[in-house]
């Protein structure tokens, strides 16, 4: 039953965002766009490897045979002139994304622009980019999964965006909810103004820019471009509201909650901002705990999630766990926030007086 709604959840996320944007990164929200009314359902006869149906949380990797590490994770990338799909692992990437696939966009044919040399070193430069980040394994079909463009269809590759991903490249759409490791963290790549990790932002949004003007896109159409849809963005702009009768936190500090089994909790101050995707957003200020259950482990029921610094099948992720349990205090409200996984939308993101009266 949990398997089936996890797909439910997935399908419903497909239904409200296929039309915006098709897509990886989780979803790249789908972070990749689509302006017509024309977009393919999704495609599960032939998804792509994945380390496991759950969200597997970023790692890092200290390849044996180099000298650097590097995150293998969503917005990961490996040294600049090295490509993703070399070092990294693909499958665990793709758990941060949806299971299925989108067909591409076709590609051009030509681009007269490819007989100009200033053109053609800014394209391997940006095409440079895209290939040392983990974008790669769910856009190119070197790595066995493409949905939406190809990074590795060859020299007109672009071509294959639509206007609206070219805007989320060029950073004129926002795509904060993919999350964004730093940039001195994921050597020199910066993710936080632009779709794809750049190590040079102004660069990459000229390129993307100009691309703009070559399809001569009009402002009235950039103005137009309607917000992220689906879970990420769903879920950080949810207004926080009072919890119904029976939700919360009882007196021996187990959850209440309706709905089905989560992945992830959190306790918070009442005016903290919503948890996001790691590696930036999951710990909004103002977190007093967060718990999560690991990849490999089962989803926790309603009822049987503890308060404690070592709660039965899960841990305490936040604080770390030999910093002891913070105390909840008797008459004070407190927001809690419940997720079956991450990328998918939230189950409980509301307020309580602790400790609630005991359901019957």
């Amino acid at each position: 039953m949990l398997k089936l709604a996890r797909w439910f959840s997935f399908l419903s996320t497909y239904l409200l965002i296929i039309f915006i944007f098709p897509h990886c990164d989780s979803e790249e929200e789908q972070a990749i766009e689509d302006d017509s009314d024309s977009s393919p359902p999704p495609d599960t006869s032939d998804t792509p490897e994945r380390a496991s149906e759950n969200f597997i949380m970023p790692f890092e990797t200290c390849p044996d045979e180099s000298e650097w590490c590097f995150w293998n994770a969503n917005g990961g990338c490996v040294p600049e002139g090295e490509r993703f799909v070399d070092w990294g692992d693909c499958p665990t990437v793709r758990t941060q994304g949806i299971p299925w696939t989108a067909s591409v966009n076709p590609a051009a044919d030509s681009d007269p622009r490819l007989s100009d040399p200033d053109y053609t070193a800014e394209l391997t430069w940006v095409t440079a980019q895209a290939n040392a980040a983990a974008c790669v394994c769910c856009h190119s079909s070197d790595t066995g999964s493409a949905n939406v463009f190809d990074i590795s269809v060859g020299p007109t590759w672009v071509s294959t965006f639509t206007n609206r991903g070219v805007m989320m490249a060029a950073g004129i759409v926002t795509s904060d909810e993919l999350g964004a490791f730093r940039p001195e963290d994921n050597h020199g790549f910066d993710r936080y103004t632009t779709m794809f990790p750049t190590t040079d932002v102004e660069r990459f949004r000229r390129f993307f820019l100009e691309e703009l003007d070559h399809r001569q896109v009009s402002q009235e159409e950039i103005d137009s471009v309607r917000p992220l849809a689906g879970p990420l963005s769903g879920n950080t702009v949810s207004e926080t509201t009072s919890c119904s009768t029976g939700v919360g936190i009882d007196a021996q500090g187990v959850f209440h909650w309706k709905g089905t089994a989560i992945r992830y909790a959190w306790v918070q101050r009442p005016d903290a901002a919503n948890p996001g995707i790691p590696p930036n957003l999951d710990l909004p200020e103002n977190t007093i705990w967060q718990a999560s259950v690991h990849h490999e482990n089962p989803a926790i029921p309603p009822g049987s999630l503890v308060y404690s610094a070592k709660p039965p099948g899960a841990e305490q992720t936040y604080p770390a766990e030999d910093a002891g349990l913070p105390t909840l205090t008797a008459g004070e409200t407190y927001k809690l926030f419940l997720l079956p996984d991450h990328g998918q939308y939230l189950l409980e993101n509301c307020t309580f007086v602790y400790p609630i009266d005991t359901p019957d």
